[in-house]
């Protein structure tokens, strides 16, 4: 083993911190919840997945939670789920992607199950349903 010393030593040293800064840097990225432009509010407002969303939060469909742990138990790594129902993961961003996955592990131990207890904002229109049905439809072929 080699003992650094002087310029090699602060070389070292200064490289340790910029990985460091890196890495804090990347975990906080990943952590971060995003806001979504009235842009992207609008394109999620279009998936038969998404129950409502604003600018600030989403919820989803209880017919999407049951299929996404499906395909979760079956392995299927939680982005290419998103991806498979129409969900730009980046939109979405890292930690509403992590907190839904996890989330929804507990909600499989509920008796309950997936449903929230609220009841339904609202009652889908028949193109609503139609749209749904075709997506699902798409999904499974």
């Amino acid at each position: 083993m080699r003992i650094l010393e002087g310029k090699e030593l602060d070389d070292a040293l200064k490289q340790m911190q910029e990985w460091e800064a890196k890495k804090a840097k990347a975990i906080e990225d990943a952590f971060q919840i995003n806001y979504f432009t009235e842009e992207q509010v609008k394109e999620l407002e279009k998936n038969p997945y998404v129950k409502k969303v604003s600018n600030k939060s989403i919820t989803y469909a209880e017919e999407f939670k049951e299929l996404y742990w499906i395909d979760y138990q079956n392995g299927i790594q939680p982005i290419e789920i998103f991806k498979k129902y129409g969900f730009d993961p980046n939109v979405l961003g890292a930690k509403r992607r992590n907190t839904f996955t996890e989330r929804l592990k507990k909600q499989t131990q509920r008796v309950e199950g997936f449903n929230s207890g609220r009841p339904s904002a609202k009652e889908l229109s028949l193109e609503e349903q139609i749209e749904r049905l075709k997506h699902k439809n798409k999904v499974l072929q």
